[in-house]
């Protein structure tokens, strides 16, 4: 679903430039978008705390 609509996650700017965030369940998927797809930078549980440390 991500890939052929990259930009339906919620931009997370605060956290890292171009990243984008989708909740599939009680997970979070962390991605950027590219031009062929998209790169998953991280899944997280929900209820993990998320910082800019994580994306890195």
């Amino acid at each position: 679903m991500l890939v052929e609509n990259p930009l339906a996650g919620r931009e997370r700017q605060e956290l890292r430039d171009s990243l984008r965030s989708f909740p599939v369940g009680n997970y979070v998927i962390f991605y950027v978008p590219l031009p062929d797809g998209v790169e998953i930078v991280r899944v997280m549980h929900g209820r993990q705390d998320i910082g800019s440390d994580d994306m890195q």
